[in-house]
């Protein structure tokens, strides 16, 4: 009989469960639910991550030198290039890269005599940016090349020759009494002919006879 009455209080709630629940309501176990991937957010939702000049890698030599040569022959420049502008010529790599093109015995080749081009642009500009705080290394960059002893082969001569005049030019432009003592020093070699003919010429061009 308790068995009984037990079964019947059972079915008894069951029951009442079923009438309590609102129409259409199912009852049944759901079965599992479908597992979607979550998908990632978007790039654009995602903040770059953010790095100190410090950690970020440097960029190869080359690449630097052909942003100067760019940014030097803008006619324009925003303030955003004039900062980087700047940067570039403060550069210890790139001046060290400079004197080391103009140290190595030159070659008749077309890329050659451009990164010889762009080496020398490179010294003379950033020696003009009085207040380059890499000023002492650029001057005894252009000094150590310009007092250099000259090729005996005379296409190699002419090519160095060209490239002292020039820097002998910037040096005297924007440090006089460098360029005064680097003639004594030099007096009585071919570099001292090489300093007479750049003074010379660029003087000359300055009052535009050339």
């Amino acid at each position: 009989m308790k068995t009984l009455a037990a079964l019947l209080a059972v079915v008894t709630l069951a029951a009442l469960v079923w009438m309590s629940q609102p129409k259409g309501t199912d009852l049944t176990i759901p079965s599992e639910p479908s597992l979607t991937p979550v998908q990632p957010p978007s790039k654009r939702t995602v903040a770059p991550p953010t790095v100190t000049p410090e950690q970020r890698p440097a960029r190869p030599v080359a690449d630097r030198l052909n942003e100067f040569l760019t940014i030097q022959r803008k006619a324009l420049t925003t303030q955003e290039e004039r900062v980087t502008y700047e940067t570039l010529l403060t550069d210890p790599e790139l001046i060290e890269n400079a004197a080391h093109t103009l140290g190595q015995a030159p070659t008749m080749t077309t890329d050659v005599r451009t990164n010889r081009m762009s080496a020398v642009e490179y010294l003379a500009t950033s020696l003009m940016f009085e207040t380059n705080p890499e000023r002492p290394r650029i001057l005894r960059s252009i000094k150590t090349f310009l007092l250099s002893a000259q090729s005996p082969d005379a296409r190699v001569a002419r090519t160095t020759a060209a490239d002292k005049a020039e820097l002998f030019s910037a040096l005297t432009s924007s440090a006089p009494e460098e360029a005064k003592l680097l003639e004594e020093r030099a007096r009585g070699t071919t570099n001292a002919k090489v300093f007479q003919f750049s003074r010379s010429f660029f003087h000359l061009k300055s009052q535009g006879d050339l």
